[in-house]
């Protein structure tokens, strides 16, 4: 099964007296929903269902085995654990909890901005990255460029307690970079739609510095890594200031193709 995004959505609306309604009668289609945390889980569970449950379990602090990482990042992230009456989204398929009544489908999608999930970063367990992926942050903290994954490789470590535990050392894809170590526990953030656009422009060999000039009416400083950093620069930086959609459309433009046939 392929990876899967997924957005967790805290219901904040509440009554005259303060108390949240989503608690109390669970979900309506007229109650407020914030986004609190997107993640992409790997290998995830067989059903929507069985996603559903697994991010309500590191929410709550009882991580499944694999995502202890998530789990802490989520509660550095989120003021507290899902609830009923709160909103998941996986597979395009929205669901809200229904506390001991498990997970019920919603008939129509909530009233939300409309971003599209793959726009966004999102939050992976380190132990979980692949090659190609394009790391934007480490646990919150954002490298010099972004990374392109080109493998990692668990190293093990004495913690304080002469206890084992596993450094993975990330190894990126650009010539002359060196690794980057991170705790097992740690989580990093990755972009899947500059992903997505590396590997396009690649794949029809477009020229590397082809972005160059839409990242100089962005940017004003010209010895930036970004100039002449080719997409792996160019790409996660532009669609931090004019979102991912602008981005594959001057992509487009750029290298004379048809949007509506490429």
């Amino acid at each position: 099964m392929n990876d899967v995004i997924v957005e967790l959505f805290h219901n904040t609306s509440t009554d005259e007296g303060g108390a949240p309604v989503g608690v109390l009668h669970g979900y309506r289609p007229e109650h407020a929903l914030t986004r609190v945390f997107t993640c992409l889980l790997r290998p995830p569970a067989a059903d929507a269902a069985g996603i559903a449950q697994r991010v309500f379990d590191l929410s709550a602090g009882r991580p499944w085995d694999d995502d202890e990482a998530l789990a802490l990042a989520y509660s550095l992230r989120a003021d507290r654990p899902l609830a009923s009456g709160d909103v998941v989204r996986v597979f395009g398929d929205w669901l809200t909890c229904g506390g001991g009544r498990g997970w019920r489908e919603l008939g129509a999608r909530p009233a939300l901005a409309d971003t599209e999930v793959e726009e966004r970063d999102v939050f992976v367990a380190v132990s979980a990255l692949k090659a190609g992926d394009i790391v934007t942050a480490i646990g919150g903290a954002v490298p010099r460029s972004p990374i392109r994954v080109q493998g990692i490789v668990p190293r093990r470590s004495y913690g304080s307690r002469s206890d084992m535990v596993t450094i993975w050392e990330i190894h990126s894809r650009a010539m002359g970079e060196p690794p980057v170590f991170v705790h097992e526990l740690g989580h990093v953030t990755i972009s899947p739609v500059a992903a997505r656009l590396i590997e396009l422009a690649e794949d029809h060999e477009l020229d590397a510095n082809i972005l160059d000039a839409v990242v100089g009416e962005c940017h004003s400083r010209e010895e930036s890594e970004i100039y002449d950093g080719g997409f792996e620069a160019a790409i996660p930086y532009l669609i931090g200031q004019l979102g991912a959609t602008e981005v594959e459309t001057r992509l487009f433009s750029a290298a004379g193709w048809d949007s509506s046939t490429t």
